[in-house]
């Protein structure tokens, strides 16, 4: 069958199994450049080789990490690795969309944003630090930080930006 997906570029996720790999192998066969995502390294890395690719993007292990340390109340680590995980979004990942957005999408993405948008990251920043300044949690502060998030989508739903 010929899907025409010859030099075509394709993001799966859940590519290290199941379904995801089924669709990824299927894409692969059909000409596609395939780039995977999945839990843990160790079956992205599996699947690429089984693709005839090298293994760029890994798993969730940290976030796994950080929720298993929260559970046994160690905020420190927690977040260290939540401020990591931000941090490598913010200066790494953010910048490679916008430059491979002028190849693969539609149109362009830009990092050019509202006083709406930017007064929210400020509030976000602002409020996130002063729950985790103690350096100690409780379910409260995970409803306080539950609450801000929900009406951060909300008011960015409605809010024309």
């Amino acid at each position: 069958m010929d899907l025409g997906l010859v030099g075509r570029r394709a993001l799966v996720g859940g590519g290290g199994s199941g379904i995801g790999g089924g669709i990824a192998t299927v894409l692969a066969a059909e000409g596609a450049r395939v780039a995977l995502i999945g839990r843990t390294e160790d079956r992205v890395r599996e699947a690429a080789e089984r693709l005839g690719g090298v293994a760029v993007v890994g798993g969730a292990a940290e976030s796994l990490s950080a929720i298993a340390a929260g559970a046994k109340n160690k905020l420190d680590l927690t977040m260290g690795v939540v401020y990591g995980s931000c941090i490598q979004i913010a200066l790494f990942v953010a910048p490679v969309l916008v430059l491979l957005s002028r190849m693969i999408a539609p149109e362009p993405l830009d990092l050019s944003f509202s006083r709406l948008e930017l007064g929210v990251l400020l509030l976000a920043v602002l409020i996130g630090g002063s729950v985790g300044n103690d350096g100690k949690g409780n379910w409260f502060k995970g409803v306080q930080l539950l609450t801000v998030y929900a009406t951060i989508a909300l008011l960015l739903y409605f809010v024309p930006a």
